[in-house]
């Protein structure tokens, strides 16, 4: 029996999240559509084995961090088990309905859901299982798998797909692979309880994302107990059967020549994906082109080479998000089936807004600072950030960072990059990236008046400092003559870093050398022909990493009752003021550190509240109190 052959306006080969929108929005127009899907469920990589599944478990893990967090709070969680199987079964429980509403939709939008493999036969005939469909515009939108690399055994490890099939939460777990992909799921099977090792071939992770957000990444990671190899080449992994270990996996690295080895139960390969063109017989279509990665080539319109053939989402390869593949089918729809309105419809690719779900999370938006140096020219662009922790760890004894960095270009200081990591970032760059999008500039950032307290506020408030990427930078020259407000808190911190080899201070003073230190900056700054003017905040600095108490911690006032003892010689006084504050916390450092400027002649002064608010309107307000604003938050 000859195929059933069947016309419609539309074809679109691949019912994921982009397949799905470009279909709808079609039909909404009255285009008759018909939409195949190959693999039985609806949704593609993001609602099976993707964003959903992944955020479902990122939830689980990030409650589990909040339970350790709790008593910290005074709340008393009596149990921390986790069943693993219980949560995988409602993840799977939830998805799959999520299958079943997409398919109803497609019902109720007059689309024809084909069940089956598609296969071209030629530009404009598709043959599905025993059917021919024929259209004049065909979409492509098939999406991508995870790469397995071509090393012995490598069928014994698991991809992301497989992540989401397992039954039973495996107890030491290698991700090879430090992309984004990688990173999210190192960071979730950690919080969970599994002892993890991430491999990464260089000596970083997230490559193409702002160092920054690498960096603070990594750091992070390591703190919360996982394991890195860097600049690690796997080779293989041999399997012993019978075993509570049974993955022997290998590799070798730059700095060891013999190869090294280590047992897991789970080894997860993250080392990138490919596009799903294999089952296309894309030979049937003379013209069309692949790239060398495989992914179809089109043009900002999604056209392809060959007339009313289309290429959007994972197959396309640009910017493989959902909420991008999602825009594009609907501006292709649009300008297919919308009328003349339309006929420049299009995705603007840049300025395209993502976030990694890792531990913790992080945002970023635009140019990468080194991309917007090589596109713009060092003297062209401008770099402010800003580096603090999130007061929800107020009371907690670990202080994980809030890292942000923003980047401006030209005169008009346009911003062409915004980069966010810590918690709630993820919430946050929505509202930015839609800022960004409208040609957000400098000055329109400052404009918006901060929410207090939130992380968010540092955002707005960040962007009146200057950025010097070292304390005796050279460019420091040109600002001879001028008055220099300097942030006390983040100087002071470089100071004891550098005096006390990494500790902030002792318990029984300030660190040795401290006032030496002192008096050397305001002999460099002189040197220069520059004022320094210190300011300092009303907050007090605890031991390690310089954190902060709130003003009304009543530890505070022992702490200050303690350095004012020190100053005047009584260190029996002051030692007894600092046992009462706390075994951990140092004295507020500010009163004793102002006494040293103040006797070497250097200017400082103390805020009624922030020292950033308090240089932000020196330097707005009194033209002649600072003429610049430097942060050594570069070499933190």
């Amino acid at each position: 029996m000859p195929p059933v052959s069947k016309l419609f306006d539309f074809i679109v080969i691949g019912g994921g999240s982009g397949g799905l929108a470009c279909a709808r929005r079609a039909a909404s127009y009255g285009a008759k559509v018909a939409l195949i899907e190959g693999s039985g469920r609806l949704g593609g990589t993001c609602v099976n084995v993707g964003c959903v599944p992944k955020k479902v478990m990122f939830n689980g893990a990030s409650i589990m961090e909040a339970i350790e967090d709790a008593k910290h709070y005074g709340i008393t969680v009596s149990s921390r088990s986790f069943d693993w199987g219980v949560l995988k079964q409602a993840r799977d429980a939830y998805v799959k309905r999520l299958n079943g509403i997409y398919e109803n939709n497609l019902v109720k939008d007059n689309v024809e859901y084909v069940d089956g493999m598609a296969s071209f036969i030629s530009n404009t005939e598709i043959k599905v299982n025993d059917a021919v469909l024929k259209a004049n515009h065909i979409l492509i939108a098939t999406g991508g798998h995870p790469i397995i690399p071509k090393v012995e055994g490598a069928e014994h490890g698991i991809n992301s797909d497989g992540f989401f099939d397992l039954e039973v939460q495996p107890k030491r777990v290698a991700v090879v692979g430090s992309g984004y992909i990688g990173v999210e799921i190192a960071g979730i099977f950690n919080a969970l309880g599994s002892d993890v090792t991430l491999f990464t071939r260089t000596p970083h992770i997230l490559r193409h994302h702002d160092s920054m957000i690498g960096e603070t990444m990594m750091s992070e990671m390591e703190r919360l107990g996982i394991k890195f190899e860097r600049n690690s080449s796997v080779r293989g992994i041999k399997k012993h059967e019978g075993t509570e270990l049974p993955l022997e996996l290998s590799w070798t690295t730059k700095d060891r020549e013999a190869e090294s080895s280590g047992l897991f139960d789970c080894v997860l390969w993250a080392v990138g994906r490919a596009p799903n063109t294999a089952p296309l017989n894309l030979a049937a279509v003379p013209g069309i082109q692949l790239n060398k990665t495989g992914h179809i080539v089109a043009d900002e319109y999604q056209n392809t080479n060959v007339q009313g053939i289309y290429s959007l989402g994972d197959v396309y390869g640009k910017s493989e998000l959902t909420p991008v593949a999602i825009a594009a089918g609907r501006h292709l729809a649009n300008r297919l089936f919308g009328g003349p309105q339309f006929v420049k419809s299009k995705l603007d690719y840049v300025n395209i807004p993502t976030v990694i779900f890792g531990h913790p999370v992080a945002g970023t938006i635009g140019l990468t600072e080194e991309q917007a140096r090589e596109e713009y020219g060092d003297d062209k662009i401008k770099v402010y950030k800003s580096r603090f922790t999130n007061m929800y760890n107020a009371l907690t004894p670990y202080k994980p960072p809030t890292s942000m960095k923003m980047i401006v270009a030209g005169p008009e200081e346009k911003v062409v990059g915004l980069h966010l990591i810590g918690r709630g970032c993820d919430e946050m760059l929505q509202g930015f990236g839609v800022a960004i999008k409208m040609g957000a500039t400098k000055r329109d950032i400052d404009n918006c008046v901060a929410i207090h307290p939130t992380s968010a506020e540092e955002v707005v408030t960040m962007l009146f400092v200057r950025e010097m990427r070292l304390l005796q930078d050279t460019r420091l020259s040109a600002l001879e003559g001028t008055r220099l407000g300097i942030e006390g808190h983040n100087w002071l911190r470089q100071l004891m870093h550098n005096t006390r080899d990494g500790d902030s201070v002792a318990m029984d003073g300030p660190p040795q050398g401290l006032e030496a230190a002192i008096v050397a900056e305001l002999q460099f700054f002189r040197a220069q022909g520059i004022t320094p003017v210190f300011v300092f905040s009303g907050l007090a600095v605890q031991r390690k990493d310089a954190r902060w108490f709130t003003k009304d911690d009543h530890r505070l006032a022992y702490r200050n009752a303690a350095w004012e003892a020190y100053w005047q010689g009584n260190s029996e006084q002051a030692q007894r003021g600092w046992a009462t504050a706390s075994p951990h916390a140092q004295g507020d450092m500010v009163p004793f550190v102002m006494r040293v400027l103040q006797a070497h002649g250097g200017e400082c002064m103390r805020a009624p509240y922030s020292s950033w608010a308090q240089l932000a309107y020196l330097y707005r307000h009194e033209s002649q109190a600072i003429h610049a604003v430097y942060s050594s938050l570069d070499v933190l």
